[in-house]
């Protein structure tokens, strides 16, 4: 029965995207440098290589061929602490439904799984929803957060004891912070 409110919502999320009144354009997209202003440093952690970047989507009709629409604008910074590293992303993924409907689906599903020896599950950061694995074995984990129904965040770390030290940078992000830029229209 999950499954079905998971998939119905995915597709509902999906269609309010492609119905939106307003076209959604790449102007639209938060500008990278924006993004990974939203990544602070975190006490203990050695913050490095902080950067934004574009990716590319496909070709516009009739342009040069390399020349392509922006896809997504991305912010990152990847943190240093005693062997482990840790990468944290920040994605306005405003122009693709297919990603934001999927990982929709992937957090209201409420499953718990294996995969690849280590072990994933439906979680929560404060109100904002997303999904953990974590692998024992080889030390290593992920979290994605879904805020503001448009930026996808994504911890990944490596080198850690368990999952804890990504919930814990999970929840010093700005969410809010985040969220307010939920309404940029470009300049």
């Amino acid at each position: 029965m999950r499954h079905i409110a998971a998939i119905a919502l995915a597709v509902a999320l999906a269609i309010a995207i492609a119905c939106s009144p307003q076209p959604i354009l790449e102007q639209n997209l938060v500008p990278p440098a924006r993004l990974a202003g939203t990544l602070q440093p975190v006490a203990g952690w050695m913050m490095r290589m902080v950067e934004g970047r574009t990716v590319s989507g496909e070709r516009r009709p009739g342009s040069n061929p390399a020349e392509r629409v922006p896809h997504m604008t991305r912010g990152q910074a990847v943190y240093y602490s005693r062997g482990s590293v840790v990468l944290v992303e920040v994605t306005d993924s405003v122009t693709d439904s297919g990603i934001l409907a999927g990982l929709v689906a992937s957090l209201t599903s409420g499953d718990k799984g294996k995969s690849g020896g280590g072990q994933s599950q439906s979680m929560t950061i404060g109100s904002t929803p997303g999904v953990e694995s974590w692998n024992a074995s080889t030390t290593e984990g992920q979290i994605t957060l879904l805020v503001a129904k448009r930026f996808v965040v994504s911890i990944t770390g490596r080198g850690m004891n368990d999952v804890s030290v990504l919930r814990d940078f999970a929840s010093k992000l700005d969410t809010t912070k985040l969220a307010a830029l939920r309404t940029w229209r470009g300049v």
